[in-house]
């Protein structure tokens, strides 16, 4: 018995129809946390970068993004470590939407000192603290004497010598 012609356009029409769910766009929902914290993060940025669309988390950390299952979701927010998800289907059967916890990322910055002394002149005082029994054994000066040539060491220099030997004159 032939098949009339609207009866077999409505067999191959219904695949069609049933099959459509499958293609349908599904909208992926849930809350962000702040992992090991029951605090929620506001404005942290959804990307869904199979299929380029973009959403941000509300007051209370919500998001929704169209996504579908395989697409990879990246969560970014200042101060966070990012988070990607490959989208599977049980995701979106969650009762309470699909949660996300985000890693804070903390960056150490080396301590300053603010005060009035500087780390060199602490050392400074410190190594006098340390070396001041040297000053009642050894009195005489190992520099800064009346002359440019008191202290340990040679001078070379013609302008010295002339110098030097001025001094030596008029004494």
């Amino acid at each position: 018995m032939p098949i009339s012609l609207p009866a077999y356009g409505l067999i191959s029409f219904l695949p069609l129809v049933f099959s459509s769910q499958s293609f349908a766009q599904q909208v992926l929902s849930g809350r962000i946390h702040k992992k090991l914290s029951t605090e929620v993060l506001v404005a942290v940025s959804v990307h869904n970068l199979s299929q380029q669309k973009y959403n941000q988390s509300d007051m209370g950390g919500n998001f929704r993004i169209p996504a579908k299952k395989g697409d990879t979701i990246v969560f970014t927010s200042a101060g966070y470590l990012p988070d990607t998800t490959f989208v599977n289907t049980w995701m979106f059967a969650e009762a309470e939407g699909y949660n996300v916890y985000l890693t804070p990322n903390m960056v150490e910055l080396p301590s300053v000192r603010v005060g009035e002394q500087s780390n060199y002149q602490l050392d400074s005082i410190k190594r006098r603290e340390d070396y001041s029994w040297l000053d009642s054994v050894h009195h005489v000066k190992l520099a800064g004497g009346k002359t440019f040539s008191d202290g340990v060491g040679i001078s070379f220099s013609p302008l010295v010598i002339s110098i030097q030997k001025r001094y030596i004159e008029e004494d």
